[in-house]
């Protein structure tokens, strides 16, 4: 068996923290890409200050359960550090790997929390990508402003002011209903960022992601590919017997409970909700949108499993499709862990063959407060009733890496 050594070191950076923890340390990241990021601190056994040992914890996802299109889930970085003597909540966080002499970025985003230890030696620190802190933001304001004067706007338009606005960096990329041309004479009051990203990217057939280094990738599953056969711990991989069932054709509901357009063969058929990039629209228009859409994700079926590498492999991105021996799936979530994150488990969920969503609500007042009566969201076994004096109610669905949350406030 040949030996398979990993050079590897990872680093974290911190912005604004007075004094450097190794200040004659000279790996630093380049100010153009990363500014304000000036204190360093290591993974080690030894020294001073530092990361615990074999503590990190990195989680990627753009998938929960079912194939949802346009999920806003938060990426998550876990460590314990070690004698730092700063409340380090809520500074900017950039880890990277030193792999052969490279920095390779791993995550950035914003420290949540860093709770010490009861000797107040050990810190826990927990940090989120910027979806975390800005889904929930109201952009009704934005929305409204943006159609002042406007009858009409190319869904990549709107796309592009949105992000502006709120101020994430993202990549230009062309999707499929780019040039879909949108109407709206309608106003809000509430309209959540993550709300109304996610209803774009459905449209589009992608996962809007934060990816490494801080910027918004639309992830259209399958772009990349590699070939993960050689690198896999074959005993512990885990794989269904399955595929899942390819997508024939897609709802358009009103609401919960109303459909008003079908594409496609009703054999799995994928649901459209309240979407409010489609209400303005004629049945031709509708057509011609959501037909865009199944010509783009008709095709997508894989193996739900867990696969564990020998060594992670960074090359792996979130979306990629994945070749294990004669088997296809794709990364709906990939994790890192271990000292120098050597540990890697790419995973496809799937809770079932057939990879249907469950119409839903979005927490937009207007969407909400149309014909609805009662409408149950099963959350793996949380159930979510959102009532009928809905002008009183204010839902609100959360998904972070690894958990789902769920409030409702009446009153």
């Amino acid at each position: 068996m040949a030996e398979i050594t990993l050079d590897r070191e990872v680093l974290i950076y911190i912005s604004n923290i007075d004094g450097a923890l190794f200040p004659d340390n000279n790996l630093y990241p380049d100010d153009d890409l990363y500014p304000g990021f000036g204190t360093l601190i290591i993974e080690s056994s030894e020294g001073n200050s530092g990361i615990v040992e074999g503590s990190l914890n990195i989680e990627e996802l753009i998938v929960d359960s079912n194939l949802i299109f346009g999920q806003c889930i938060s990426n998550k970085f876990e460590c314990v550090l070690y004698n730092i003597p700063y409340d380090i909540a809520g500074k900017d966080i950039l880890v990277v790997a030193l792999e052969n002499g490279t920095q390779v970025p791993l995550f950035k985003g914003k420290i949540d929390s860093s709770v010490t230890d009861i000797t107040s030696y050990e810190r826990n620190l927990v940090a989120y990508d910027e979806f975390y802190y800005k889904r929930d933001k109201n952009v009704a304001e934005w929305w409204n402003e943006y159609w002042t004067g406007k009858t009409s706007s190319s869904l990549k338009e709107i796309r592009n002011s949105l992000l502006n606005f709120i101020d994430i960096p993202f990549y230009e990329k062309e999707l499929v209903n780019d040039d879909t041309v949108i109407k709206s004479t309608s106003t809000y009051s509430v309209l959540s960022f993550g709300d109304c990203l996610k209803m774009i990217c459905e449209l589009q057939g992608c996962f809007p992601n934060i990816d490494r280094t801080g910027t918004l990738d639309f992830v259209v599953l399958g772009e990349n590919e590699i070939n993960v056969s050689e690198g896999y711990e074959k005993n512990n991989a885990q794989f269904q017997d399955y595929k899942t069932t390819k997508i024939t054709g897609i709802m358009v509901y009103s609401d919960a409970t109303e459909i008003t357009h079908t594409v496609g063969s009703t054999d799995n058929m994928y649901a459209i909700t309240s979407n409010i990039f489609l209400e303005e629209m004629s049945a031709s228009e509708v057509n011609t949108c959501v037909g865009n859409l199944l010509n783009a994700i008709k095709d997508i079926e894989y193996i739900p499993c867990d696969i564990p590498m020998i060594l992670s492999d960074l090359e792996v991105e979130i979306g990629s499709k994945i070749v294990v021996d004669d088997k296809i799936t794709y990364a709906l979530k990939n994790a890192y862990s271990g000292s120098v994150i050597v540990n890697q488990t790419i995973t496809a969920n799937a809770s079932s063959e057939n990879q249907t969503s469950t119409p839903d609500v979005v927490s937009s007042d207007k969407s909400i407060g149309r014909k609805i009566s009662k409408v149950e969201h099963d959350l793996d076994g949380f159930r979510v009733e959102v009532g009928d004096e809905i002008d009183k109610t204010n839902s609100r669905l959360s998904v972070v890496a690894g958990q789902i949350s769920a409030k409702v406030d009446n009153g």
